[in-house]
């Protein structure tokens, strides 16, 4: 192999990781968005089941059985004993959301929380400061269109 071929494959090589590497960023930033949107999914799942089996007890249906709150870049499960703040309960289950995603609101507004009823259905009020939703919620990373998780 002479020098002239040494260099013109090294020249292909650095164009060929110059082209992958934008690529590679946008499949990274894909799947840490549909992780997240995963993670969120799988929370308001299981505090629906929560609410639903309804541990506590609660008659009201206007009382909330279950929560799944965001607090920085956790995603928490928690069961409102004595207490209708969000994610001061018992903690049934959390997860940590990937580096570099984030929770919004489809209003784009911060997500705080989605609480639910003892029978299942998602409840429109304000807890410890924060307003729990109803509404689609989106995952979002990078420069990725926004991944919708619907409040079930």
């Amino acid at each position: 192999m002479s020098l002239i071929e040494l260099m013109v494959t090294i020249t292909l090589m650095f164009v060929i990781c110059l082209v992958g590497l934008p690529l590679t960023k946008a499949w990274v930033d894909s799947a840490h968005q549909r992780e997240a949107a995963g993670i969120l999914a799988e929370g308001l799942g299981r505090a629906k089941a929560l609410a639903m089996r309804n541990p506590s007890g609660i008659a009201d249906p206007a009382q909330p059985g279950a929560f799944v709150c965001l607090s920085g870049n956790t995603i928490a499960v928690a069961r409102p004993d004595q207490s209708t703040a969000c994610g001061k309960g018992t903690l049934a289950w959390s997860a940590t959301l990937p580096t570099g995603s984030s929770i919004v609101l489809a209003s784009k507004a911060a997500f705080h929380c989605v609480a639910y009823s003892a029978r299942g259905a998602a409840l429109a009020m304000d807890v410890a400061a924060a307003t729990c939703t109803t509404t689609s919620i989106e995952a979002h990373a990078g420069d990725e269109d926004a991944f919708v998780v619907s409040v079930p």
